[in-house]
């Protein structure tokens, strides 16, 4: 081969490299960057021991990434110290851009309920227009008096 075919085979080689690597970036991915126990107001951070006896909420801070839409689902679970699910949320799909959004909900703790240490799993769910899914868990233990 000449100097010239080998570059335009050398250029070629590149640029499919480059196309495999922007396929592989627009994969959908999905990271949870806090799960916390917040006050009422869905901002400030709850300080422990916690009451049955106050509200409080659970906030989540995620980041998704991808190609341009993805259908996003989010589950959450709160496994009471008996290993019983006390209450589980699953908000309807959506389809959201790439970015970082923040969840806030009640934690559903009364009196009646037994005291002792809480599990609240988080789920988030991420699919791009083929259908892979990708998943990220977040798991938070939570002691009520």
């Amino acid at each position: 081969m000449t100097g010239g075919r080998w570059a335009a085979v050398a250029a070629l080689a590149a640029a499919l490299a480059g196309l495999g690597a922007a396929g592989a970036a627009a994969s959908p991915a999905a990271r949870v960057l806090s799960l916390r126990v917040v006050g009422p107001d869905g901002r400030t951070t709850a300080a422990a021991p916690y009451r049955r006896t106050h509200r409080y909420r659970y906030r989540v801070d995620y980041r998704i990434g991808g190609a341009a839409l993805l259908r996003v689902t989010r589950r959450a679970s709160l496994i009471g110290p008996t290993g019983r699910m006390v209450a589980s949320v699953r908000p309807p799909t959506t389809i959201d851009d790439p970015g970082e959004y923040v969840v806030t909900a009640p934690i559903f703790v009364g009196l009646d309920d037994p005291r002792g240490t809480y599990v609240l799993r988080y789920l988030i769910q991420v699919r791009d227009g083929r259908g892979r899914p990708v998943r990220a868990w977040a798991r938070l233990l939570i002691r009520f008096r």
